[in-house]
């Protein structure tokens, strides 16, 4: 479960966000898709593991602390105080949601 390349994590988690933020910013419902995928993929190559349901379903756990209620309000305040319709914050929070879903459906 240890991150082996963080620049490849990093990166990857980049450009999940940046295909997420168009659905946060439309207001739809986390789920399956490009972002999610992508989300996982940067996760995975981080970890130097291969995208499987099993790897999601590790996933889940080690990132699952975006899902405190706390962390949404600060996300939520955060982008009603700077102004902006998707932060950084929200985006994770999203694709965890979406990765939830995901694990959840394919039990």
């Amino acid at each position: 479960d240890r991150v082996r390349d963080e620049p490849a994590l990093i990166a990857g988690l980049g450009e999940a966000g940046a295909l997420a933020a168009p659905l946060v910013i439309a207001g739809r419902e986390p789920g399956p898709g490009p972002a999610l995928d992508h989300f996982v993929a940067a996760h995975a190559e981080g970890r130097g593991e291969r995208d499987t349901p099993r790897f999601r379903r590790a996933l889940l756990p080690a990132v699952d602390m975006e899902q405190d209620p706390r962390l949404r309000r600060y996300w939520t305040l955060f982008g009603q105080v700077t102004g902006q319709p998707a932060p950084a914050g929200m985006l994770n929070t999203w694709l965890v949601d979406a990765l939830e879903r995901d694990v959840r459906d394919a039990a």
